[in-house]
């Protein structure tokens, strides 16, 4: 194992699933063994991996299911899919490492876990943070997503008290808008931002294009369906910086 990382969101809309799934696909293309854990009950990774969304999952998992039988295998990879039954899991968990708990068994088969947290930060983000070697922040270049990196940092900073281990890597920026000016100015914002909670933004910001989109419609990691467009060059520039932790 060399990373288990979370990727966190203060809301919707900030790339969060869209990140999980191309740094997955981007370190497999790389020849990783990669695994990746939808925690986010509205189950959009696991649908745009192309799982199956019945039989066991992340719910499963919690409730001392072996780690190995929740594992699917698709076309673009491992994942241990979510379920509608997680956003109850405030009121059943009761620890902040039974995720860390669960995967044990299974953290010499791959060489990175990618956990995509719900956007709260509810018992199963902690869970995830508190089972990660790395965070990763991701958000729009916009004054929302600004104010959101305090309570974000302040997070991961409670969960290193728990797990120490757990190293915030930055800010991942989605949806950029790299001809716009007005873009370019929300993004040196962010900049300023980050480093004033003690975090930066990792480079390259993640240019804008529909292929992202065009590629979890059909249900095929953003490296394969479309290798050459500019999120997918983006994304494999900061893969290889995660091969570098």
């Amino acid at each position: 194992m060399k990373e288990i990382i979370a990727v966190i969101a203060r809301k919707g809309g900030d790339g969060k699933t869209t990140t999980a799934q191309a740094i997955g696909g981007e370190l497999q293309k790389q020849g990783a063994s990669v695994l990746l854990i939808d925690l986010d009950a509205q189950k959009n990774l696991s649908a745009a991996m192309g799982a199956s969304l019945s039989g066991y999952s992340a719910a499963h998992l919690l409730d001392n299911t072996p780690a190995a039988d929740t594992i699917q295998h698709t076309r673009n990879g491992d994942i241990i899919t979510s379920s509608k039954f997680l956003a109850s899991a405030d009121i059943v968990i009761t620890s902040d490492n039974e995720l860390r708990r669960a995967i044990k068994p299974i953290l010499d088969i791959y060489d990175y876990i990618i956990i995509d947290c719900p956007k709260d930060y509810g018992k199963l983000t902690r869970n995830a943070l508190a089972a990660a070697t790395s965070a990763i922040i991701t958000a729009r270049a916009s004054a929302f997503s600004e104010q959101g990196l305090t309570d974000l940092t302040e997070i991961v900073k409670q969960m290193q008290l728990i797990n120490p281990a757990l190293k915030l890597r930055g800010v991942v920026v989605t949806d950029y808008g790299a001809r716009s000016n007005k873009a370019k100015g929300k993004l040196d914002d962010l900049r300023t931002a980050a480093a004033a909670v003690g975090t930066a933004v990792i480079d390259p910001p993640i240019r804008h294009t529909d292929k992202i989109g065009e590629a979890q419609d059909d249900n095929i990691n953003l490296c394969d369906y479309a290798p050459r467009c500019t999120a997918a060059r983006d994304y494999k520039e900061i893969v290889y910086k995660i091969l570098k932790w």
